[in-house]
């Protein structure tokens, strides 16, 4: 290519190897080895889960706030707010998330999103009006009765007794009373969702993202009933029903029930990411945009960063390249899509470990030998 070409690098996190930054860097000098004129614009994405307030950072003032809360399991973790003007970012995956649980220990019949709702209460009580909450990495299936749980509503069982529900006890719900005060009125709860997925059935919060929590065939099975009876209860409670609401069953239905109980506003993680770092007047003037993630697979194409980066791609007509480290997609799955190539790490590595310890080089690697080709 004897012109300059003007590359827009914008991937997601590749999960436990790289963070999106990293990852953009990575091909960025692969390119530049090729195409030593390239114009490399770097825009790490996330989709609203993991990874999301990195990524702000970079393009808003976010002032960090520190507190010890209760994590999945109860025990105190050190996780943060960001305040930007009266409005909160929180990351459910800081109090709440899989990352702060050994694998032995996950278990969504027992995790709580609690010390998420005690970090939005916090925040409120510190004069935010508004809640920007991102979901993903959550490691549990409570439909967010933790985080109402800490706001003031209670939840009684059949003895009339409040006690705080888990995931395997959501079917011990017989009444939900809101909280004694009006501090929570007022806010703008916003839920952004990496993810498409409704409340319950086979696409539902726990058929497809409990098992990857701990959770067993027999645990699914109790989840999906005990969500069930969250969705009854929470229609009786509001008049909301939330069984089928796109994005519902992001984080454990987090969103489902956030919405059922106080009215919270869902909204695609993506596209949200997309307004707030002026993404598409990007894509507008690169010539190839360059995207990629630590896996592609079918939840890849449902409101995760690869899906919003072509489906934006194809509306200006712009060629796209993937990496990833490895993908269970054909080819056929981006007909259409003016895919140029998918390149994949761990075509050059003998295992996942492998994959996982060389990322960096070898995105290098794969970059730099196809941009030489074109």
């Amino acid at each position: 290519m004897s012109r300059v070409v003007h590359v827009l690098i914008c991937p997601d996190k590749f999960k436990g190897s790289l963070s999106a930054g990293e990852a953009a860097a990575a091909i960025a000098k692969g390119i530049r080895r090729a195409l030593p004129g390239a114009v490399c614009d770097l825009h790490p994405l996330a989709d609203g889960g993991e990874g999301s307030l990195a990524v702000l950072s970079d393009w808003l003032d976010l002032e960090k706030v520190e507190q010890v809360v209760p994590g999945p399991l109860g025990d105190p973790v050190c996780a943060a707010w960001y305040r930007h003007g009266d409005k909160a970012l929180i990351e459910l995956a800081d109090a709440s998330g899989l990352v702060l649980l050994a694998p032995e220990s996950r278990n969504p019949m027992w995790t709580t999103t609690r010390g998420t709702g005690e970090l939005i209460k916090i925040a409120i009580e510190c004069g935010a009006r508004e809640i920007n909450l991102f979901l993903g990495g959550s490691a549990t299936n409570d439909g967010g009765a933790g985080i109402a749980h800490a706001l003031g509503f209670r939840f009684l069982d059949e003895k009339g007794k409040a006690f705080l529900p888990t995931g395997g006890s959501l079917g011990d719900i017989r009444n939900i009373l809101p909280p004694s005060d009006h501090t929570f009125q007022d806010i703008h709860l916003i839920c952004l969702c990496d993810v498409q997925n409704p409340l319950l059935g086979k696409n539902g919060a726990s058929r497809i993202f409990a098992p990857q929590k701990g959770a067993s065939p027999a645990d699914v099975e109790q989840l999906e009933a005990g969500m069930a009876h969250l969705a009854k209860m929470v229609a009786q409670y509001s008049g909301r029903d939330i069984t089928s609401i796109p994005g519902g069953g992001a984080a454990g239905g987090i969103a489902a029930g956030l919405y059922g109980l106080l009215g919270a506003e869902i909204r695609s993680g993506i596209a949200t990411i997309f307004t707030l770092t002026h993404f598409e007047e990007k894509i507008r003037q690169a010539d190839i945009v360059v995207s990629g993630e630590g896996k592609l697979d079918v939840q890849t194409l449902g409101g995760k960063v690869v899906s919003g980066v072509m489906e934006m791609a194809r509306k200006y007509h712009k060629p796209v390249v993937l990496f990833t480290g490895q993908s269970e997609l054909d080819r056929e799955s981006f007909a259409s899509k003016d895919i140029l190539e998918v390149l994949t790490v761990m075509e050059r590595c003998s295992s996942i470990e492998e994959a996982m310890t060389s990322a960096a080089d070898t995105l290098e690697v794969l970059a730099e030998n196809f941009f030489r080709s074109i």
